[in-house]
């Protein structure tokens, strides 16, 4: 049985029977995306007697510029990794609720649905299908909390050690959730997307951090600040669960040479393996790439995994459709772009 119904309490889950692991699967947090996005929070769910699946995502219309109507959607996890919540992991059968799911959705003209997988519970991989694509995309990097501290910073680089060693000889220290700093840390935010001139989608308006302070999604904000108590860098992470999530960052530019994140890591560590989580996902690179980004998270730790998303098309009649004006066909095959009636 497959039911779709509007996203408002993470309660929703609860009582469908299944547990969800992660704050970015948590009705909370679809709700700040929406905020930002506009779009509506959905919960799909799918119950077979034995397998149960819960999708939470964010449905958005698709333009009438598009479609020539106003009556058709598609869907898209919420920024981060909501994925899908299940009480399985064997691929043959997720696939299966996948595809009644997709007929489902078509019936409710949903024309595709696009999941960013969680890259610490989706380790597995779908069998190929015909409108249904389990794409691997570039690595992501973890620390393992079950390991002492001493095990933890022994895997650090040489250089992540010299510099934390160097910035805690100079007296910087660090504050957790010191909320007084929340406007330097927006700040800093801010000029560190700009500095890596990131796309539109990462500057969130000032009413998303505010939200996010909904005690539901246990979010944390650490900042380091300089011998004289100057606000140098922050970062915010979601402890949900066993999984504590590295969400945004921002550094002052005035403090960039000298790293004073790399503190911030190493409390977080520390702080969060004593409340008894168990992994600290840290993301990737930008687009996935193993870029500057990546390098910086990897000197932390050499624990990757992989990041993965869903492509669903529901109604590939439709999809074609919608999508043949965007493109010629020599671009379809040489854009990576889902769902392609919205590439630019």
């Amino acid at each position: 049985m497959v039911q779709l119904q509007p996203y408002h309490s993470t309660q929703q889950i609860v009582d469908f029977g299944l547990i969800p692991d992660d704050g970015y699967q948590t009705a909370a947090y679809c709700h700040v995306d929406s905020i930002h996005t506009g779009f509506t929070p959905m919960l799909l769910t799918y119950n077979s007697g034995t397998t149960k699946i819960a999708i939470p995502f964010l449905q958005r219309p698709i333009p009438e510029s598009i479609s020539k109507s106003n009556q058709y959607y598609d869907g898209i996890s919420p920024y981060g990794y909501a994925g899908l919540i299940s009480n399985t992991t064997v691929p043959q059968e997720i696939l299966h609720a996948l595809e009644e799911a997709n007929q489902f959705l078509r019936e409710n003209h949903i024309v595709s649905l696009f999941l960013r997988m969680h890259p610490l519970h989706h380790q597995w991989q779908l069998p190929a299908s015909a409108h249904i694509h389990h794409m691997q995309h570039g690595k992501v990097v973890y620390v393992d909390l079950r390991n002492d501290m001493a095990a933890i910073h022994a895997n650090y680089s040489n250089n992540h050690k010299y510099d934390i060693r160097k910035l805690n000889r100079l007296g910087y220290t660090v504050r957790i959730n010191d909320w007084t700093s929340y406007p330097d840390f927006i700040q800093s935010y801010y000029e560190t997307m700009q500095l890596h001139d990131a796309s539109s989608m990462y500057f969130f308006p000032e009413s998303y951090f505010t939200l996010l302070r909904n005690p539901e999604l246990r979010i944390h904000l650490f900042t380091s600040h300089d011998p004289i108590g100057k606000f140098a860098s922050g970062a915010l992470f979601m402890a949900y669960g066993k999984t504590v999530q590295y969400h945004l960052g921002g550094t002052n530019p005035n403090y960039r040479q000298i790293s004073p994140a790399k503190i911030i890591f190493e409390s977080a560590f520390s702080h969060f393996k004593s409340l008894g989580h168990e992994r600290f996902h840290l993301g990737g690179g930008y687009g996935s790439a193993e870029d500057n980004l990546y390098k910086f998270k990897a000197r932390f730790s050499p624990s990757h995994s992989y990041f993965s998303t869903i492509r669903m098309i529901c109604d590939p009649e439709l999809y074609t459709t919608f999508s043949a004006p965007q493109l010629s066909d020599s671009e379809k095959h040489a854009v990576d772009f889902f769902p392609l009636y919205r590439a630019k």
